[in-house]
């Protein structure tokens, strides 16, 4: 359905929301996946975004957030 062009220019222009390449918090992951509070968390505790916790606080690398953009394109043609 969504073609490599198409991924590419979210990956660009979304991961510019993130300062560099470290770990961030889910909500700027949110701000980049452009989806609510309940489904990034929804997303970390089912371990479909890749991350991990400092103490009680989620931190979510810039990485995980891309492989999940290309997984789920992935699913999307696969379903086409």
């Amino acid at each position: 359905m969504y073609d490599e062009a198409v991924v590419q220019y979210f990956l660009e222009h979304q991961m510019q929301l993130f300062k560099e390449n470290v770990a961030e918090s889910p909500e700027e992951a949110e701000e980049a996946l452009r989806i609510g509070e309940n489904a990034i968390y929804k997303l970390l505790n089912e371990g479909k975004l890749k991350a991990y916790k400092n103490g009680r606080t989620w931190r979510v690398p810039k990485e995980a957030v891309k492989e999940y953009v290309i997984a789920l394109s992935k699913i999307t043609q696969s379903c086409s």
